[in-house]
């Protein structure tokens, strides 16, 4: 039985929504092209496509990188990854199939894409509104992947128009043909490597090779790891690319030049019959001016790619390395002069205690202590740094000196001009220090270095220059920039 204390009596609880508290972060589903305002492009190069609103045209976007096509790295020409010209024909293919276009009229190859070791490339393959006639324009862009702050370097790779039909070309049902030579195959990747073609085992996809009077057969077929995902592609670049080896090799006939070699320059009247194939029968035929026409079958026979014209063109091997590669953009600090603000100066109090200040001034100015002579650097360095990171975080807290700015000066602590020295290494870690405070509570903190003892103009030059970090290099101000430097290795 339940007990009650005498007098007491039921009542009803009150009611109220439950208080909740949520400590962990909200998860928010990932954005994919859908929810970024874009289609899925549905290709393993390109993953995404918008229809320009107004304009009829369309804009695929994608990006390559080793890490994640590492096949791209099996394609070595003269010793550096170039993307190769197959996959530049795939991308316009691909367009042309969105838009319900059979045929690329024409595309020509106007720089080499060069894939870094570290790092991506964007590509962006556009095409245009159709003329009069049916054809679109289309232009394939890249640049590297450098972050969405970083300046955007788009070269134009490849440009051309879109439209036309093409027929199926020869019947290739009958294999081989009965009036063709089966050519040895034992040396022919060593024979490419010694042309400056360094195939790696995805694009090693030659398998057999015929002539006759007037054409050249081959049978290629992707290596049976790469096979999966092929029916992704319209026609995967490497067993595309396999079939233009017999090409390269006839062709390496005419040359005599060691120091140039062919690539392929403009595609015409380019048709996919069928997509996805991973073994193809190709007929390879010369034509004039170093040109061939390619008509490539599926295991049966049933169409799979026509190419009216490849036309392949001489490039001189050193440049290839036509467009900088991403591992050698690199960022680096370079002091650089600036102007001697004129102008009212702020109001500034010296002081080596924070008590001593009153709150008024718009700087509080310290200057950092030279070493104590006693030899130990170290020791000296981080006497340094604990001192005034006691100050600095005094200084933060104190109520009184919110719209103060805190100025550290120190002397001879960077090298900020060319045959600087550190005459004062006890006092550099706390630019170090300094800088991470800089970044957590902008504008709060300034730091000024100086070579010789400091005027006062010169001081006051410096805290009105607005500048976080500012160098007093022989009677003028220097900053800190960040400034990109490409090492380029020649043009094209």
């Amino acid at each position: 039985a339940e007990t009650f204390h005498p007098g007491a009596r039921l009542v009803d609880l009150p009611t109220y929504p439950f208080q909740r508290e949520r400590y962990w972060l909200t998860p928010e589903r990932p954005l994919d092209a859908l929810g970024l305002g874009l289609d899925p492009a549905g290709h393993p190069l390109l993953h995404a496509s918008m229809e320009l609103a107004g304009s009829d045209g369309l804009v695929l976007t994608g990006r390559l990188a080793v890490a994640d096509q590492p096949w791209l790295a099996d394609h070595t020409i003269t010793g550096t990854v170039l993307v190769p010209a197959t996959a530049f024909l795939e991308l316009a293919l691909t367009a042309a199939g969105r838009l319900g276009v059979d045929q690329i009229d024409e595309l020509t190859l106007e720089a080499p894409l060069e894939l870094p070791e570290q790092g991506a490339v964007r590509v962006q393959v556009a095409v245009g509104a159709p003329d009069a006639s049916g054809s679109r324009p289309v232009e394939i862009h890249a640049c590297p992947d450098s972050g969405p702050d970083a300046e955007q370097l788009w070269t134009r790779h490849a440009s051309g128009t879109l439209g036309g039909t093409l027929p199926a070309g020869p019947d290739l049902s009958q294999w081989p043909p009965a009036d063709a030579d089966e050519m040895p195959l034992d040396d022919a990747y060593e024979r490419l490597a010694g042309l400056g073609y360094t195939y790696g085992p995805a694009f090693q996809g030659l398998t057999r090779l015929w002539r006759t009077a007037d054409a050249l057969y081959a049978e290629v077929a992707l290596p049976d790891t790469h096979r999966s995902g092929a029916d992704r592609f319209g026609l995967h670049p490497a067993l595309f690319d396999a079939l233009l080896h017999p090409v390269v090799l006839h062709a390496a006939g005419d040359d005599t030049a060691a120091d140039t070699i062919r690539l392929p320059f403009a595609w015409t009247g380019a048709s996919l019959h069928a997509g996805g194939a991973d073994t193809l029968r190709v007929r390879i035929e010369p034509g004039g001016s170093g040109t061939y026409a390619l008509h490539a079958a599926d295991a049966v026979g049933a169409p799979v790619i026509s190419v009216e014209a490849l036309a392949l063109r001489p490039v001189a091997k050193d440049r290839l390395r036509s467009a900088p590669r991403l591992d050698d953009a690199l960022y680096g600090v370079e002091w650089t002069p600036v102007a001697t603000p004129g102008g009212d100066a702020p109001s500034v109090v010296e002081a080596t205690d924070l008590t001593q200040v009153d709150g008024t001034a718009d700087v509080v100015l310290v200057r950092a202590p030279a070493d104590d002579g006693h030899g130990d650097v170290a020791a000296s360095a981080h006497r340094t740094a604990d001192v005034f990171l006691r100050l600095v975080q005094d200084f933060l807290a104190d109520e009184r000196l919110t719209d103060a700015r805190l100025a550290v000066l120190t002397r001879g602590a960077v090298a900020a001009v060319p045959g600087d020295l550190v005459p004062e290494p006890a006092q550099a870690p706390l630019w170090g220090l300094l800088r991470s405070v800089q970044s957590e509570h902008p504008d709060r903190v300034v730091l000024i270095d100086a070579d010789v003892p400091t005027d006062d103009r010169l001081l006051a030059a410096a805290l009105a220059s607005g500048e976080a970090q500012v160098a007093v290099r022989s009677g003028g101000l220097v900053v800190p920039r960040l400034r990109r430097a490409v090492r380029g290795d020649g043009g094209a």
